[in-house]
C-alpha cells in the first residue's frame, strides 16, 4: 500500500480542486434538469413551513396524495443556496460536492495505484458521471456513498469491524438522497462476507454494526417511509420506457461505459487479474444495474474500483513488473490546477447565470400567459413540471413519478400523444395549456373549435379555451 501520505494528500486535493473546476467550466450545463426547479420549490416550501410535507402540495392533479420527501435536506439547501447566491450559486455548490466526491473517490484510489493510473481511473469516473452531472440531489449525495462504500472495503481489507463515524455518514445521506439503500446493502453484504470469510469469532462484530446502520439511516422525518418508498419505484413501466435516465444506455452508439468496461476487461485478460468470488458479485452486481439504467453508471464507475483495487492493483504491478511510485506527478499536479482554478473562477465570476428560455424553462410562455391573465389548472408537458413548481404554478404534471404512478403517466403520455385529449381537458376543466410544440397534441388541438393558442415559440406554446371554465 502506498505510504507516503503527504503526497498522497496533495494528489487528492489536486483531485478534487480539478474537479470542482471542471464542473463550473460546465456553467449552465449542470441546470439542464427539469427536476432541479421543483427541488428548489420543495425546500422553499420546508423552510416556508418549518415542516416536512406527508402529502403532495403542489399539483393541480393529485393534490393532497400521499407523497414522501426522501430528499428532503437536499432541497432545503438547493433552496437556500439559491435565495442566497441564485443560480450561481447552484453551479457552484453542485461543483462543490462534485469535486468533494472526487477527491474522496482519489483518496481510496491512490491507496493502490500509482498516481498516473489512479488518475486514469478518477478520470474514468468523471466520465461516466458526466451524463447525469446535474444539480440534484444524487451529486449532493455522492461523497457520502463513495466515503461510505470506501470505509466499508477499508475494514474488510484490515479484517476489522468499520468504524462507527460512519453511522452519521449513512444518516446524512439518508436525508439527502433515496440511494442510501445501496449503503445498507454494501453493509449487508460485507457483513456477510466478512462472517463467511472470517468465521464467527471474528466477523460477528459486523453485525451490530449493520443493526445500526440501518437504525441510523431511519433517523430522517420520514422514518421507515423513506425505505418503503423504494417499493413506489416498482412497476413504473411507462415512465421508466419514457424517461431517459431510467432507460438501458443506447450502445448503437458510442457509449463512455462501453470504453469503460471493454478497457477494464481487456486490461484483466491481458494480465490475468483474477478476484476472489465475493468481489466478482459485488462487480457483476453493479454492472447489471448500469446496463439496466443508464442512472446507474456511475455507480460502476465509483464503486467497483473501491472493491476489486485492494486485490487487483498488486496483480496488476506483478504482471508489469513495477513497483508503487507516489512522487513524482504531485507537484505538477498541484501547480497545473492551481493555475486551472484560478482561471476558471474568475471567468466563472464574470459570468450572469440568470436562466433563459430553453427546452425546460418556458419562461416567456408562461409570462405571456400570465399577462394575459389565465386563470384555472394548467395542463403541461412532462419537462415543463419543475419549472411551474418554481414560478408556483400547480402543475399538472412533474418530475416525481414515483408520486404519480405508472398509469396517471400512462394516461398523460396518451394525452399528448393525442389520445384522449379532448376527453381529458373536459374531464379536469383546464383553464390553459403548456406544451412543446412538437407534440401530436398541437395537431389536435389545430382541430379543436373551443380551443386557441395565445403564444407560440420553439420551446412552448400555450392554448386557452374560448370560454373559461
Amino acid at each position: 500500500m502506498v505510504e507516503t501520505r503527504a503526497a498522497n494528500w496533495r494528489f487528492v486535493v489536486s483531485l478534487a480542486v480539478l474537479s470542482f473546476a471542471t464542473v463550473l467550466l460546465l456553467g449552465d450545463a449542470v441546470l439542464g434538469d427539469p427536476d432541479t426547479y421543483w427541488h428548489i420549490g420543495a425546500g422553499r416550501w420546508i423552510i416556508a413551513h418549518r415542516a416536512i410535507p406527508t402529502a403532495d402540495p403542489f399539483s393541480n392533479s393529485v393534490a393532497g396524495i400521499p407523497w414522501v420527501p426522501h430528499e428532503w435536506l437536499s432541497e432545503v439547501i438547493f433552496a437556500a443556496v439559491y435565495q442566497w447566491l441564485g443560480w450561481s450559486g447552484i453551479i457552484l455548490h453542485t461543483a462543490l460536492f462534485a469535486g468533494g466526491a472526487l477527491g474522496i473517490f482519489g483518496h481510496f484510489v491512490i491507496r493502490w495505484l500509482e498516481p498516473l493510473y489512479a488518475l486514469i481511473v478518477v478520470i474514468m469516473g468523471l466520465v461516466l458521471l458526466m451524463p447525469h452531472l446535474y444539480a440534484r440531489p444524487h451529486i449532493l449525495a455522492l461523497p457520502f456513498m463513495i466515503a461510505f462504500v470506501g470505509e466499508l472495503v477499508t475494514a474488510r481489507e484490515r479484517h476489522e469491524r468499520p468504524s462507527l463515524w460512519l453511522l452519521p455518514l449513512i444518516c446524512t445521506w439518508a436525508n439527502l438522497h433515496g440511494a442510501f439503500v445501496i449503503g445498507i446493502g454494501f453493509a449487508a453484504y460485507f457483513t456477510a462476507e466478512a462472517l463467511f470469510e472470517d468465521g464467527w469469532e471474528k466477523g460477528k462484530s459486523w453485525l451490530p454494526f449493520l443493526a445500526l446502520v440501518i437504525c441510523s439511516s431511519l433517523v430522517t422525518p420520514n422514518g421507515v417511509n423513506g425505505l418503503l418508498v423504494l417499493g413506489s419505484y416498482s412497476g413504473l413501466d411507462t415512465i421508466m420506457g419514457q424517461i431517459k435516465e431510467w432507460q438501458p444506455p443506447n450502445f448503437q452508439t458510442l457509449q463512455p461505459v462501453e470504453i469503460w468496461i471493454l478497457g477494464f476487461v481487456a486490461l484483466g485478460l491481458a494480465l490475468g487479474v483474477r478476484l476472489r468470488a465475493t468481489r466478482l458479485i459485488i462487480v457483476v452486481g453493479l454492472l447489471h444495474l448500469a446496463l439496466k439504467q443508464a442512472r446507474n453508471v456511475e455507480l460502476l464507475g465509483f464503486l467497483a474500483p473501491l472493491v476489486v483495487l485492494p486485490s487487483a492493483a498488486p496483480q496488476v504491478y506483478a504482471a508489469l513488473k513495477r513497483g508503487y511510485n507516489d512522487r513524482w506527478i504531485s507537484t505538477p499536479v498541484m501547480a497545473g490546477v492551481a493555475l486551472l482554478v484560478l482561471v476558471v473562477t474568475s471567468r466563472f465570476l464574470l459570468i450572469d447565470h440568470e436562466r433563459q428560455d430553453d427546452a425546460i424553462s418556458p419562461i416567456k410562455a408562461v409570462a405571456a400567459a400570465r399577462a394575459q391573465g389565465v386563470t384555472g389548472p394548467v395542463f403541461n408537458s412532462y419537462g415543463f413540471g419543475g419549472y411551474l413548481i418554481f414560478a408556483g404554478i400547480a402543475p399538472f404534471i412533474d418530475g416525481r413519478g414515483e408520486m404519480y404512478g405508472d398509469a396517471f403517466f400512462k394516461r398523460y403520455v396518451e394525452a399528448e400523444e393525442g389520445g384522449g385529449l379532448p376527453e381529458l381537458l373536459t374531464e379536469r376543466k383546464f383553464g390553459w395549456v403548456l406544451i412543446e410544440p412538437d407534440l401530436e397534441a398541437n395537431r389536435v388541438f389545430a382541430r379543436l373549435p373551443d380551443w386557441h393558442p395565445i403564444y407560440s415559440d420553439k420551446f412552448a406554446v400555450v392554448y386557452v379555451p374560448d370560454s373559461p371554465g
